[in-house]
């Protein structure tokens, strides 16, 4: 005699009827087809991913490449916007206010003879400014004054007159002098009375 399961909910039911093998086989068959679905689109979203990345990486290389190219074939253009930045970081490391202070005080030393009237940074050494400087001055006299007490400054190293022709300023005749004078914040300068 056989023992009857107590937790049976149905007793007389047959048990193993085709149409739940054929629902276990469907279950197991759509099981499988969304795995097969989930694995494929996981497959081509890496794909993609990586096709992505290595067209950047190629992109980014090709860049590279050109502009080592270009700075290796000494391209003036490259050379000359690079020297131009450089230039720029140097005169705004530089300390501006010593140059001013010398202008003012080789101004102090002729009067209201010469005065400034531009300043013009032209070009940048390692530890020196290069700077055109235009004035006005009453005779050739007091531009000579005016330049004499620009050499005298520590802080220049070089200053010498550039050109000089006769102006009209206000109805009076002038003088208008350009001076090339190389600046340095260091304070170093040629020996006084040293060729310039």
């Amino acid at each position: 005699m056989f023992v009857t399961d107590p937790f049976d909910i149905a007793p007389a039911a047959s048990r193993h009827t085709g149409a739940a093998w054929a629902a276990l086989a469907a279950g197991v068959m759509f099981a499988l087809l969304c795995a097969w679905v989930l694995a494929n689109g996981l497959h081509g979203f890496t794909r993609a991913r990586d096709s992505t990345s290595d067209a950047r990486r190629l992109v980014r290389e090709s860049t590279e490449k050109e502009a080592s190219l270009r700075l290796r074939q000494n391209d003036p253009a490259v050379l000359r916007q690079l020297r131009a930045q450089r230039e720029l970081q140097q005169a705004l490391r530089l300390s501006w206010s010593g140059l001013f202070d010398a202008l003012e005080s080789a101004g102090e030393e002729v009067g209201s003879r010469a005065t400034v009237v531009s300043l013009t940074p032209s070009r940048m050494q390692a530890d020196a400014a290069e700077v055109g400087i235009t004035g006005l001055a009453v005779s050739d006299q007091a531009m000579l004054d005016f330049l004499r007490a620009l050499q005298s400054q520590p802080r220049v190293r070089e200053a010498r007159l550039a050109s000089q022709q006769m102006a009209t300023q206000g109805g009076v005749e002038v003088i208008r002098f350009q001076i090339v004078l190389v600046w340095s914040p260091s304070g170093t300068q040629h020996a006084p009375g040293a060729a310039r």
